[in-house]
């Protein structure tokens, strides 16, 4: 029998070719235009600065236009997919409302990888702001 298809070994090598790049994750408010078709990092809706106005989505301290360096680089096999997972990103000491995030390769001209939907607001206020990433993995191939 001869099932067609992608060898798996094959998909796990190309996300380990990329362990080497640096990869980094931006916070981004629910008017940001992102989806699949983004094709690079743009500060354009991403978490604004603190401009002393009392509206809490002009609120970010803690955070660093760019936002941060992944960490925790891990490629798996399941099944049939592989999956690449970083540690979850913290921004200790922060406020800031964020609706979603953008991963992008920093090292391969700030390419987007994938767009985050949160699905709802996560705020902090004075605290940590802990983006949980997806126990599936937000790159499966």
């Amino acid at each position: 029998m001869i099932t067609q298809g992608l060898a798996v070994g094959f998909k796990i090598d190309l996300l380990q070719q990329l362990s080497k790049d640096q990869f980094r994750i931006a916070l981004y408010l629910e008017r940001a235009s992102l989806s699949k078709n983004t094709s690079v990092y743009s500060p354009d809706g991403e978490v604004p600065e603190f401009l002393g106005s009392p509206n809490i989505d002009a609120i970010r301290t803690g955070y660093t236009t760019g936002g941060l360096v992944l960490t925790g680089f891990k490629v798996s096999r399941e099944e049939d997919t592989a999956v690449l997972r970083w540690d979850n990103p913290m921004w200790p000491n922060s406020t800031i409302n964020a609706r979603g995030a953008l991963i992008y390769n920093y090292t391969r001209g700030r390419t987007a990888v994938a767009v985050w939907d949160f699905k709802k607001d996560f705020v902090s206020t004075n605290g940590a702001f802990l983006a949980e990433m997806p126990e599936e993995g937000l790159l499966r191939i």
